[in-house]
């Protein structure tokens, strides 16, 4: 199952428990669909890049929550129409982690950064690459 990130902004007077409540409700949409919830990250109220109105509203910051899940791509929908239902949900954005980059979050890969030579494989205080080996 593809590695999915969900970025969600909130109205910001949403309570902390409100906002608990809706995650939860994905979460559980999630393991229904044999899915592997991840982590969960409350970045707080963060100002935003323009007001963003709706009738009678008008808000300049939000309350920012992303969250990580393996999921089938067939029960996107699903999670989108969970969160278009929730008045708090402003907006929300999903993305999908692709290649070495989803391997390396969830463990599995080596690692991609790239490698930092020592003082043994320096000449003369220069980077020498005959002397570095990078593992692919």
């Amino acid at each position: 199952m593809p590695l999915y990130r969900l970025v969600t902004y909130a109205k910001p007077d949403t309570t902390s428990e409100k906002l608990a409540d809706v995650f939860r409700g994905v979460a559980r949409m999630v393991y229904r669909e044999r899915g592997q919830f991840r982590r969960i990250n409350n970045m707080g109220i963060r100002p935003l890049a323009y007001p963003f109105r709706r009738p009678r509203e008008k808000y300049e910051a939000a309350r920012f929550v992303e969250c990580t899940y393996d999921l089938a791509p067939r029960a996107i929908p699903e999670v989108e129409r969970l969160l278009r239902a929730e008045d708090s949900v402003l907006r929300f954005v999903h993305m999908k982690d692709e290649g070495e980059l989803a391997a390396f979050r969830r463990g599995v890969a080596k690692e991609i950064a790239p490698k930092v030579p020592t003082p043994a494989q320096r000449v003369n205080g220069e980077f020498n690459p005959a002397t570095m080996s990078v593992d692919r």
